[in-house]
């Protein structure tokens, strides 16, 4: 599966995620390959945490909304935390 997190200052790029676990309003979401194509919007101030080469990897955002497809999630973001 591949993970793109978009932001109006940088793209990033992850291939062979394993899960990404995503927060929102109502509960927390983990994805993975095969998962049901979906539209998510983030919960504010809270980390998009996954798996990358056998290590879990996060990142804080202000706001955001999550594409799910089969094979990749999109990621759009205010931007990253400091």
């Amino acid at each position: 599966m591949q993970l793109t997190i978009l932001s109006p200052f940088k793209k990033d790029s992850y291939k062979d995620i394993e899960w990404v676990e995503l927060r929102t309003d109502t509960g927390n979401f983990i994805v993975q390959e095969g998962h049901a194509p979906t539209i998510l919007i983030l919960k504010e101030q809270q980390p998009i945490v996954f798996l990358h080469n056998k290590k879990e990897k996060k990142v804080v955002i202000q706001a955001g909304i999550a594409d799910i497809t089969r094979q990749q999630v999109t990621i759009l973001i205010q931007k990253e935390k400091p």
